[in-house]
């Protein structure tokens, strides 16, 4: 029996929750907030803690980044209230297994939870993987059956712990990012599952799997994993076989992603546990990388490394200058982390400037890179929300290669944004809307 830590502080909601999972047979100790919850695991190890986000004297924010410090073996799963989605991906970076909207508990918990667990449980399929690995390089062909996701990662994060890639929460966030990877990869690009089947319950949403898989062209299809682990990152290639749109990977969102639709979510997840992600110009092809926690390297050359800070300076993320009232972002790496804080600090030394009165439009220039990960994404939102607050203003993109027009374009931010082969191009065509 899994035993589990209830943190909420409604005696109504923590009466409904501890009924639903002493049904699943779940062992259920209860917390009223965070720190009683960190009292009782002083004397009490259960296997997952699950919480509130918003409770008093020590909410659950707080209480993920004092279980990752006291605890790192347990995973967090926060249940999230509407209106608390920025906290939730907060929450998630600082190093929580997941979240569930507390609307989506009778759909989505006890599935959640037992994915959690299962993932962390050394799973006794070693002859089932054997056979999906197809090479040393950790290279697997999976056919469409749900049960291999399961498997395969329980493989890749034993392989991350034989690499002593990062701790245990890293290692669990990979492999929840992995999962999410391969189911989109399986029931939405091989077998052609519309998404909004799986509002209707899970049950009826496997159910159509099975149906669909046992028929062709469904049936001849396949996932395929590249895992390529080594001393810097770990990167993992995810590829369906089914038809190709950057869709299935990446949310279909205005930069307000909405954490009540299962999709979205796990697309969220993705996004938040990876440093970078990519999909290929086809669409049928995701590339995860997660980069070896910083902490983690060799003692000797960062210690060299902070004797010789004065003289170094972390390589910069976004150049800026203006040529008259255009400002130009030049972005000098593709793949910088959600944690990095150059990128931080190149970002809001660009929304300054986008602040200054005479300035009217902003190109942002790809020219140095050949895609670009999430977190520049979410920083050229940042930049678009700013320019918008001024009337009659431009964004515009060039030196893109096709793979980053199909991100750009799948984004689906809240306007078109232009499109230009160089930047002269694009300032020319700028200065000349603002001229007419």
């Amino acid at each position: 029996m899994s035993s589990l830590l209830l943190v909420e502080d409604s005696l109504t909601q923590a009466t409904q929750i501890r009924l639903t999972l002493k049904k699943a047979g779940y062992d259920v100790y209860v917390a009223e907030n965070g720190r009683l919850a960190l009292d009782v695991l002083r004397t009490h190890e259960p296997d997952l803690v699950l919480t509130d986000l918003q409770m008093p004297e020590m909410d659950g924010l707080e209480l993920v980044d004092a279980v990752r410090r006291d605890h790192p073996h347990l995973p967090v799963v926060l249940m999230t209230s509407h209106g608390s989605d920025d906290i939730a991906i907060q929450a998630l970076r600082h190093g929580a297994a997941s979240y569930l909207p507390k609307s989506r508990l009778d759909h989505s918990m006890i599935d959640t939870l037992e994915d959690i667990l299962e993932s962390m449980r050394v799973a006794d399929t070693k002859d089932r993987v054997q056979r999906c690995l197809v090479a040393r390089s950790l290279e697997f062909r999976m056919e469409n059956d749900p049960t291999l996701i399961t498997s395969v990662a329980t493989h890749v994060e034993q392989e991350l712990k034989n690499a002593e890639f990062g701790d245990d929460t890293v290692r669990m966030q990979i492999i929840v990012a992995l999962r999410n990877a391969l189911d989109h990869a399986m029931f939405f690009g091989n077998l052609a599952l519309d998404p909004s089947t799986r509002l209707e319950g899970e049950l009826i949403f496997r159910e159509a799997a099975e149906n669909q898989r046992a028929m062709p062209p469904f049936s001849d299809r396949s996932v395929w994993l590249t895992v390529r682990i080594n001393d810097d990152e770990v990167r993992l290639v995810v590829q369906h076989e089914g038809e190709g749109t950057a869709s299935i990977f990446l949310p279909e969102s205005n930069g307000d992603a909405d954490l009540e639709d299962p999709l979205q979510r796990s697309l969220i997840l993705i996004q938040t546990f990876m440093d970078e992600i990519s999909v290929d110009a086809s669409g049928k092809e995701l590339t995860l990388i997660r980069r070896r926690p910083q902490q983690e390297v060799d003692a000797e050359p960062l210690t060299s490394l902070m004797a010789s800070a004065d003289s170094m300076t972390s390589p910069a993320v976004f150049g800026n200058d203006r040529e008259g009232d255009v400002l130009i972002v030049t972005v000098l790496q593709g793949f910088a982390g959600f944690a990095d804080d150059r990128r931080t600090e190149d970002q809001e030394r660009a929304l300054s400037r986008i602040n200054e009165e005479d300035l009217r439009h902003i190109v942002v220039d790809f020219s140095n890179v050949d895609a670009f990960g999430s977190a520049v994404l979410e920083s050229l939102l940042k930049l678009w929300q700013a320019v918008k607050t001024k009337d009659g203003a431009r964004f515009a993109c060039t030196g893109l290669s096709e793979p980053g027009v199909q991100i750009i374009e799948t984004a689906r931010f809240d306007t078109v944004w232009q499109i230009h082969e160089t930047r002269e191009a694009a300032v020319a065509a700028l200065i000349a809307e603002t001229d007419a």
